[in-house]
């Protein structure tokens, strides 16, 4: 499925817990080709974690380096704030927000709302992102 319709069909709707995490591993999901809906990434205990549990065989990771623009399709990693000690993750759409210090994400959790929805993002407070590397045939 790609990102545009994989936005189409959940934008707007609660997936699974209503957590960023839940977003995310549906996400990763569709980038393998689950067919069960299950993802390989091993499972994490707040989204900052991905950074850190993401396997090096099937994930680049780039660590934000002042305003570049993550790539459509890579997992954002947010640090944890005051607040929020399990940081964040969104989907990113590889293009800015309304202004030029924003970046737009696809994403649920983020403020209130558990739902999924498109956001704008400063890129303070982003650790990296991790970009998806396709399998070999």
């Amino acid at each position: 499925m790609t990102l545009k319709k994989f936005i189409k069909t959940h934008d707007g709707t609660k997936v699974g817990s209503g957590q960023c995490v839940a977003l995310a591993r549906l996400w990763i999901a569709e980038l393998e080709g689950s067919a069960d809906g299950f993802d390989s990434m091993p499972r994490v205990a707040s989204a900052k974690d991905f950074w850190t549990s993401a396997p090096k065989a099937s994930w680049t990771k780039v660590r934000r380096k002042g305003s570049t623009l993550p790539p459509a399709g890579a997992l954002v990693i947010f640090d944890p704030t005051d607040g929020n000690e399990h940081g964040h993750v969104g989907i990113a759409l590889g293009t800015t927000g309304p202004t030029a210090d924003t970046f737009e994400t696809f994403d649920q959790n983020f403020g209130v709302k558990l739902r999924a929805r498109l956001e704008a993002h400063r890129f303070a407070g982003v650790r990296g992102w991790l970009v998806f590397k396709p399998p070999a045939n």
